[in-house]
């Protein structure tokens, strides 16, 4: 089960007064790569957190909660102070249009939540359902799981190396391939581990100058290295988890759908930043990636038409807002 997310229009939202942004081809097919560059301040992040929102989990909160959370995105939002002020705000939409095995669904949502979602049962006024969910009876689960938001660059995410056993082959590969060190992932010893589930050390072989061999552990790492290796880690764990489902789950293959990646070449050595993308789109294969960075290598690679065009799209946002 394949989801793509074809269009997205913004009214009203942050900077975007009345935008409409295609990621498929000349072809009618998705592009499998989208990234969004431009100066700072422009709205690179707000696009992602749009496309975040529009599969956002709400069940279980209250509708004033929902409100409250979406309506900081509205144009001219002044904070706490609006509560005090009558002056009518501009009406906000956030529309996406997605594709799931080749027809069109639809989700919008404005500043009192969502007035259209094609891919939730749609419910009457004593909340009981009188259309089901093209999910079926588990539409949660398959909801849930369409957009992911990795996020590695935080002092917690820097801290601990975790990888499932079963993703540690392709790890060792693509960080081989990406950073030029023999990988190796390993169980540290004396750690208690049940059936050896979870490598919990990612080793880099390196060498003092040209001849002194010696492992660099994760937590000696830099921090353009810890990333490379969290970014992957924890996409793959996701993946594994969604894959092999206990006894009374669904396995979810193909999911999450969509990943989302803020400045994908943040702490990056800039001779990697290719070789960064090319792998994230190697590895996550089955998966649409959005993602923002200030590359000057990415860009002008771009630029000079030296890109994979059947894959890849990247979007000056300064010519958007």
């Amino acid at each position: 089960m394949k989801i793509f997310l074809r269009e997205i229009t913004l009214k009203n939202y942050r900077q975007y007064l009345d935008t409409t942004i295609s990621f498929t081809k000349a072809d009618g097919n998705p592009y499998h790569f989208v990234c969004f560059y431009g100066p700072n301040g422009q709205g690179k992040s707000n696009l992602l957190e749009a496309i975040s929102i529009l599969t956002m989990h709400t069940f279980g909160r209250s509708k004033e909660a929902v409100i409250e959370s979406i309506q900081k995105y509205v144009t001219d939002y002044e904070g706490i102070y609006d509560k005090y002020k009558k002056k009518a705000k501009p009406d906000m939409l956030i529309r996406g249009v997605y594709d799931m095995e080749g027809k069109e669904y639809v989700i919008e949502i404005n500043q009192n939540g969502y007035i259209r979602n094609d891919f939730l049962p749609i419910f009457n006024d004593e909340n009981e359902i009188i259309t089901k969910s093209i999910f079926g009876d588990d539409y949660l689960k398959y909801y849930q799981r369409i957009c992911h938001f990795i996020k590695t660059d935080s002092d917690l995410s820097f801290y601990k190396f975790q990888l499932v056993s079963d993703k540690a082959e392709i790890f060792e590969q693509i960080l081989t391939e990406l950073t030029g060190f023999e990988t190796e992932c390993v169980t540290i010893k004396g750690f208690s581990n049940e059936d050896n589930y979870y490598k919990t050390d990612c080793i880099f072989k390196k060498t003092i100058g040209k001849t002194i061999p010696f492992n660099c552990h994760f937590k000696q790492m830099s921090a353009g290295e810890k990333k490379c290796a969290k970014a992957f880690s924890e996409i793959l764990n996701l993946i594994h988890g969604l894959e092999t489902a206990k006894s009374n789950e669904i396995p979810l293959k193909g999911f999450p759908a969509i990943l989302i990646y803020d400045n994908i070449e943040f702490h990056v050595y800039y001779k990697r930043h290719i070789s960064f993308m090319n792998c994230l789109k190697k590895v996550f294969n089955q998966q649409q990636i959005f993602s923002t960075t200030h590359s000057k290598v990415l860009i002008e690679r771009f630029e000079a038409n030296e890109h994979d065009k059947d894959s890849e799209l990247m979007i000056d946002i300064s010519q958007l807002t």
